[in-house]
């Protein structure tokens, strides 16, 4: 099993951790962009923990290739360019460590939620 190599937040349950679920966000943003959602939902869930993972800083094509938090490279707003599919199978196998180091904590497969908005939305439909 290849270890964790993404840097995250973590916001610890408050009772039994029977469950987990990982936040993963957008172009630009990191995990600490999570946070206030988490503390809002961690109360009515307090046995849930929260990973909240920071995706690499890389040049970012469309925006005239600023280094910026990017779970991929996007050369384009439209379908016609290709993909930077590199960049997507790397971040795909560093997410799927963080679900795999949350089974071996313990926690069946199916109490695992992967979730994302925008590019992380996109990471979290690859995997």
């Amino acid at each position: 099993m290849s270890p964790v190599t993404l840097p995250f937040l973590v916001v610890q349950p408050t009772q039994t951790h029977t469950a987990t679920v990982i936040c993963v966000h957008g172009v630009g943003d990191d995990g600490k962009g999570w946070k206030p959602v988490t503390d809002e939902l961690a109360p009515a869930l307090p046995h849930v923990k929260w990973i909240l993972p920071h995706a690499p800083q890389r040049p970012v094509t469309v925006y005239n290739k600023e280094w910026l938090r990017a779970w991929f490279d996007l050369s384009s707003f439209t379908f016609t360019e290709p993909e930077d599919s590199s960049g997507m199978f790397d971040s795909v196998r560093k997410l799927d460590a963080l679900v795999n180091a949350e089974v071996e904590a313990g926690i069946p497969q199916e109490r695992i939620v992967l979730s994302g908005f925008s590019q992380g939305g996109a990471m979290e439909s690859q995997s």
